[in-house]
Parts: C-alpha cells; sequence; structure tokens
C-alpha cells in the first residue's frame, strides 16, 4: 500500500512525472540501452531493471547489482541515497553505484519521450515478444502515454561515472 501512496505523490495529476522523476527515468532508460542491450537480450536486460518494482536496487542480474543516481550539478555535489539498503552490500556479489552528470535543456539533448522511442524500436528490431513487457514496466513507473506531451525537456549526457561500491 505504502509504494502506491508513494508512486501517487510523485505524479502531478496534470502533468506527468516531475522533472527529476523524468531525469532519472532517462539516466536508468540510457543505462538499459547503452550498457545491457549490448551485454544481454533484451528479455534479460529487462528483467535485470527492477526499479519498475520499488526494489531496492535499480538494476539487479546474477548477485551483481547497480545502483543509478543522476544529478544536473557539474561537478556533483551530492548524491541522494532514498533508503539504508541501497548500498549495502548483504547478498550480492558486487556493488556499483553509477553516476549519471545530466545537462538539462540542451539544445543537442532529446526528450524522454524520444528515448523510450529509440529503446521500442530497438526491442521490436531484437525480440518484439518483450515491447509489451517494457510498456508494462514505463507504467508502473509512472510513464503514462497521455501525459507525453508535457515531457518537452532535453536530457544529454556528459558523463557518467561508474563507483565500485565495497563494506
Amino acid at each position: 500500500l505504502n509504494s502506491f501512496q508513494d508512486f501517487f505523490k510523485q505524479l502531478d495529476q496534470k502533468k506527468g512525472l516531475s522533472l527529476n522523476l523524468q531525469q532519472g527515468l532517462f539516466a536508468e532508460l540510457d543505462f538499459l540501452e547503452k550498457e545491457l542491450f549490448k551485454k544481454l537480450t533484451i528479455k534479460e536486460s529487462l528483467m535485470s531493471w527492477h526499479a519498475p518494482e520499488r526494489s531496492a536496487h535499480d538494476f539487479s542480474r546474477k548477485g551483481r547489482v547497480v545502483e543509478i543516481k543522476s544529478t544536473y550539478e557539474t561537478p556533483p555535489k551530492k548524491i541522494k541515497i532514498s533508503n539504508e539498503y541501497q548500498l549495502d552490500e548483504g547478498n550480492m556479489e558486487k556493488l556499483y553505484l553509477c553516476t549519471y552528470e545530466i545537462k538539462r535543456n540542451s539544445n543537442d539533448g532529446i526528450t524522454i519521450v524520444d528515448k523510450i522511442e529509440r529503446i521500442r524500436e530497438k526491442i521490436r528490431l531484437k525480440d518484439i515478444n518483450c515491447l509489451n513487457l517494457f510498456n508494462v514496466m514505463l507504467v508502473k513507473i509512472g510513464y503514462f502515454e497521455e501525459n507525453k506531451n508535457f515531457y518537452s525537456s532535453t536530457f544529454k549526457i556528459n558523463r557518467r561515472i561508474f563507483h565500485d561500491v565495497k563494506g
């Protein structure tokens, strides 16, 4: 029940995802597209993305966990950790923190709608059977097609930094 309440608190009924939520989703989608799609099948990649399920970690597969953080500050001043379990090495083999420095409203950036369409096209080409799974995951994260006209902000990845988290 609490996760549903949190979910609806994050949504503005008229405008969909906030700018910060769009930026976070953009970073997760970039990781999915540029890292996982290159190393795994589409289905394995999507099954590794746990953020839509409100899991403690954004991505997890075979004991390897990646937590994605994004910031528009350059250089980043601080990164918000949502709860103590995000960086808990508990039952995992490896834990990585991936920080995205993102420029907002860049002339050469793209919108979250463009990013989603780019990924949908890759899914259509490689494994069309996974398209519905991807769309369901987007809804779980709070992205609804009927709000896409509100998503005019653009994002550009300036830098992506991987950190190996050790206890």
